[in-house]
């Protein structure tokens, strides 16, 4: 009879661990599709014509001269993405430095300042990254008294043009999500900075086929006068 019990025991235990598991599960499934980021461009912007650029993340205060590690996080992810759509790069180090030795950070990164600072950086714009909203905090399941962190993150790039200081491109985007703790919470920030950069327009090249079936036109062409000027002979040696 006592073993009996204790198999009722182990069982009704059982159920309620899987119960509570089950619960918990459906809880973070997403219940709607991933946010998409809000985009627009001016008229006047052409990818093509931006073979470089330079990224400057501005936190959620104000700019500052030295990186965090969550400045450092959004930037990574904007660089990953751009060098993938055929955009070449101004360097960190060169961007930190200019804003150091211009002092950017007091005055705040304003449109004319993103201008300025890429004329210095020789760059045709300035990808601007502005950290809106960045926040976690913790919670509990009500039913299986399971803590888990909801992390926050809001942010806006303006693509800048050096020439004229008008924004070219934008695009924002706010998400939530659970994570497991608050250490994992900058994974929200990560995933805002890759999904607008990849709405970022791809930098398409010329058409290199094109091209390269020219070339091996006119080198052809070349080469086969070349060869015609070698095999004929001047007429006095044929005298002779």
């Amino acid at each position: 009879m006592k073993l009996l019990i204790l198999k009722a025991v182990a069982l009704l235990f059982a159920l309620a661990c899987f119960t509570q598991t089950a619960v918990f599960a459906l809880q973070r499934q997403p219940k709607a599709p991933a946010p998409v980021p809000e985009t627009s461009s001016d008229s006047s912007f052409n990818p093509e014509e931006l073979a470089k650029l330079a990224v400057v993340v501005v936190g959620e205060q104000r700019f500052r001269d030295t990186q965090t590690d969550k400045d450092r996080l959004v930037e990574d992810e904007f660089v990953q993405v751009l060098l993938g759509k055929g955009y070449s790069l101004a360097s960190r180090s060169d961007v930190q430095a200019v804003v150091k030795e211009q002092r950017f950070q007091k005055s705040g990164l304003t449109e004319d300042n993103a201008a300025a600072l890429g004329k210095m950086l020789n760059v045709p714009a300035v990808m601007v990254v502005r950290v809106t909203e960045f926040s976690s905090e913790s919670k509990t399941n009500p039913k299986t008294k399971t803590q888990y962190t909801v992390a926050r993150a809001s942010m806006a790039a303006r693509l800048i043009g050096v020439e004229t200081g008008a924004v070219l491109w934008m695009g924002k985007l706010s998400e939530s999500g659970n994570v497991s703790n608050r250490n994992d919470a900058p994974r929200a920030l990560a995933h805002v900075a890759k999904s607008i950069a990849t709405a970022f327009p791809e930098r398409k090249p010329a058409d290199k086929s094109t091209d390269s079936g020219k070339d091996r036109k006119s080198l052809k062409k070349a080469a086969d006068h070349s060869k015609d000027r070698k095999t004929a002979k001047p007429s006095a040696d044929s005298g002779n």
